[in-house]
């Protein structure tokens, strides 16, 4: 990096603002001539330099920097407010390249982008000073982080664009870094379900060559992908394949080993004789796309040879690498997608292994944001993983059972697993010797390496749950929730649990008995008046936003508390009945005795989250069943939403509280939809985690009653309620 002063980079990250230019010159004169020895996005490690707020800074700072860059002002740090500090970094960087003459590549594809950029880097260093932006920081952040972070002139950057909406930072970054060549590795599915189809994932990418020279840049395209081959382009194309002999780079003379790979590079002008120190020939692809960069940017081929045999693979992307007992494990768990787990099954396939000693072993988990495509996607690869013939297969979460089902389907031996203890046990009971290993799974959603870990580590002892009930030795109703009850309604048999007596927080479940209170101690509808103290006692709470004097039916009230988790909702209720809380609460506690509870407190009408307020899964599945016997409570419960009126000003607002089950959805990756599920009360605090209490009619008389407690919920497993599914679509009667 060219030596940069505070004076030249307040000059960029004011832009066009003289006013805020001549602001920020007068208050901070002391330092303008000073030389800016880092960047950071880390406030805390830069003591002589400055700080780029990217996201929120730290609470806690122990080094005051040079000078921060923020869109508001930080306390006790000299700060220059601008519109968007993020926008300001890049505007920085790119200052950075273009002082430095930095030549760039722009990386992107559906798969194999961040491997490609791996390669691309791997021979341009050879060459010069490269950078590259780490792992898979593949937006404006790492972009920023890698030319920051540089401290050194830049002679090549290797950048990396990821993309995962149709709003995207592709041409922010085509600007920062004007490319002189863009290379996309395919068009696969990754994140379609925010695309109409792959047309137009093709079309958002190529964004990346927005601000690349017409007449001097160059379009680097895989010949072996079909859709990139019938697209039109206005820059010029170059093409680089492994099967395809018409692309402009290709390769011949295959040869493979478990650990590395060599083959000729055939080049429009010559032949190169390449090896590189990694398994599987999909890594060629790569090889050709670095080779055909350096052609265009004039490096040697003693260089290119070089800098292709001094690539490795590490951590979780196709990191090839023996563990105890000489077992070969191939961990490939940061992503998932139908082409990149077909280049895995691949690489597995192609390892040279002695049938009479060793085994092939897949192990796979979900394959995560295919949206509406979801089953689909599973089904198919499932039916392309079942002709590859390995040894065994292991599943765990999600859509993953799929994979189990066709292999099973096809006479191979397959297992599936929704319990990550169980999962992690099962396969260290069955390793051997001398086995082969892949794991594929993906690290964001389901943290599939860290399961890795686990299972490799011969010190590693899962500690697996007991499961209780008349059906506990079903794998399928074996969950990864702390905690779980599956009753009967009618009959409260205890169909599957786990952890069942353990005491812990629920949430808001605990509205339900008192909605169940309400009913047996007043009519459905009797008009309710919001007490002036429903406020005092819903400080933090979720709440709809009723006012006091406003009037009510209690019916309203109770959909209102449970299926919109109002907590003004059902204290309104409560204070209606008496002032006096502890009266409500009596009632309360007459409805636990009821049902049968033996493990349950509750200090409020709502739920608190403190140690005073609890239950159980087998307790909550009680309650949840002693409700369902109620007809008004399951009148009010079947309503998909109501039109709450206020009964003075008439006012009319509709009530709607889809979940996860009953919304249809696009994007829904797991194809959650079950209107046939009730979900009775979902809530959530730092303490409970995810609770879930659903109920679904049985083939008999009466319904089938779900409860997960404390499950541990991202977006992309949506665990809690694909586990309310899977029990509730069990059926006892298909053992």
């Amino acid at each position: 990096m060219n030596k940069l002063t505070v004076s030249t980079l307040i000059k960029i990250v004011c832009r066009d603002d003289k006013k805020l230019f001549e602001k920020a010159s007068i208050r901070f004169k002391d330092i303008l001539n000073k030389n800016v020895l880092r960047i950071s996005e880390n406030i805390n490690l830069c003591q002589n330099g400055v700080y780029f707020k990217f996201k929120t800074e730290p609470e806690k700072i122990t080094v005051v920097p040079m000078l921060a860059v923020s869109d508001k002002d930080i306390s006790g740090v000299p700060t220059l407010v601008v519109p968007d500090s993020r926008a300001a970094w890049v505007d920085v960087c790119s200052y950075i390249l273009k002082s430095d003459k930095t030549r760039s590549v722009a990386v992107t594809g559906s798969i194999g982008k961040t491997t490609v950029k791996d390669i691309v880097y791997s021979v341009l260093n050879v060459a010069g000073n490269a950078i590259r932006n780490q792992g898979s920081l593949n937006g404006e952040r790492g972009l920023c982080a890698a030319v920051s972070g540089a401290g050194k002139r830049i002679d090549y950057f290797s950048c990396e664009m990821g993309l995962n909406s149709p709003s995207n930072h592709f041409e922010i970054m085509s600007k920062a870094i004007e490319p002189e060549v863009c290379i996309i590795t395919n068009i696969g599915s990754c994140h379609i379900e925010n695309f109409t189809d792959k047309a137009h994932i093709l079309e958002c990418k190529l964004k990346c060559a927005e601000h690349m020279s017409e007449e001097d840049g160059l379009l680097l395209l895989n010949a072996d992908d079909e859709l990139l081959m019938n697209a039109d382009y206005r820059h010029k194309v170059k093409t680089f394949a492994v099967e395809s002999r018409k692309a402009d780079y290709y390769c011949k003379d295959v040869k493979s080993s478990n650990s590395s790979i060599d083959f000729i590079a055939v080049c429009p002008d010559r032949e190169l004789q390449i090896h590189l120190n990694v398994p599987g020939k999909h890594n060629i692809y790569g090889a050709l796309a670095a080779i055909a960069v350096a052609d265009k940017f004039g490096i040697g081929d003693e260089q290119i040879i070089k800098g292709l045999a001094a690539f490795r693979t590490s951590g979780i992307r196709q990191n090839v690498y023996t563990v105890h007992d000489n077992i070969t494990v191939i961990n490939d768990c940061y992503g998932a997608s139908p082409e990149a787990n077909t280049v895995a099954f691949n690489l597995l396939d192609s390892m040279e292994y002695d049938r009479t000693k060793q085994r092939k072993i897949a192990l796979l988990g979900h394959i995560s944001r295919m949206g509406r495509l979801s089953e689909q996607v599973h089904r198919e690869l499932g039916k392309k993983l079942a002709g590859y013939g390995f040894d065994i297969v292991v599943t765990y979460g999600g859509k993953s059972h799929i994979f189990t089902d066709e292999v099973k389907a096809a006479g191979g031996t397959a297992y599936h697993f929704y319990d990550t203890a169980e999962f992690v046990a099962f396969v260290k009971s069955i390793l051997r010797p001398n086995d082969i290993v892949l794991c594929k799974g993906v690290h964001k959603s389901y943290d599939f390496d860290r399961y890795v870990d686990q299972i490799f580590n011969k010190d590693y002892v899962p500690e697996t749950s007991v499961y209780f009930g008349t059906h506990s030795n079903v794998n399928s109703l074996h969950v990864n929730s702390p905690a779980m009850a599956l009753i009967n309604s009618s009959s409260r048999e205890l169909i599957c649990g786990k952890n069942i007596h353990e005491k812990r927080n629920v949430a808001s479940l605990i509205s339900l008995v008192s909605a169940i209170a309400a009913l047996e101690n007043m009519s459905e509808d009797e008009v309710v008046t919001v007490s002036a103290n429903v406020s005092r006692y819903t400080t933090g709470c979720r709440k709809y936003g009723l006012k006091t004097g406003e009037k009510y039916l209690l019916k309203d009230l109770i959909f209102t508390a449970l299926k919109y988790g109002a907590a003004d909702a059902i204290y309104a209720i409560a204070l209606y009945y008496s002032n006096d809380l502890n009266k409500f609460m009596h009632i309360v506690n007459k409805v636990l005795y009821k049902a049968g509870t033996a493990n349950t407190s509750c200090v409020g009408p709502y739920g608190k989250m403190n140690a005073s307020c609890y239950s159980t899964a087998y307790d909550m599945a009680l309650i949840a069943a002693y409700a369902m016997q109620n007809e008004k409570f399951v009148k009010i419960m079947l309503q998909d939403a109501i039109t709450l009126t206020e009964l003075t000003q008439h006012v009319q607002k509709l009530v709607v509280r889809p979940t996860k089950l009953n919304a249809q959805q696009e994007n829904d990756d797991h194809l959650l939809y079950s209107p046939d599920i009730i979900t009775l009360k979902e809530g959530a605090n730092a303490l409970s985690k995810q609770c879930i209490a659903a109920v679904k009619q049985n083939d008999s008389e009466g319904y089938n009653i779900a409860v997960v407690l404390g499950t541990e919920e991202n977006e992309f497993t949506m665990l809690s309620y694909n586990e309310i599914k899977c029990l509730l679509d069990y059926k006892p009667s298909e053992i």
